[in-house]
């Protein structure tokens, strides 16, 4: 069977993935709700909510864990593939 094109990721989804960037003006994390101020650094993650979709703050520490969290869940499907490939 052909591969058709790039190979979707299980972490970006749909929506796209998560890039650096510098915040602009004061915002608020997405999941703590802490204030990110001007010039800090901070990270989106595309996300679609209501028919809307945008580009929601996460400050560095919330990224750490949404990344540790990640690479728990990888993980786990990878002994699932082992476990199932035969």
């Amino acid at each position: 069977m052909a591969k058709k094109g790039r190979s979707p990721s299980l972490i970006s989804g749909s929506n796209g993935k998560p890039s650096p960037a510098t915040a602009k003006k004061r915002r608020a994390c997405k999941r703590c709700k802490c204030t990110i101020s001007h010039g800090e650094n901070l990270f989106e993650i595309p996300q679609k909510s209501g028919g809307f979709s945008g580009n929601k703050p996460f400050c560095m520490s919330c990224f750490k864990e949404i990344l540790d969290q990640t690479k728990k869940d990888i993980d786990e499907i990878e002994l699932l593939w082992e476990k199932h490939k035969e």
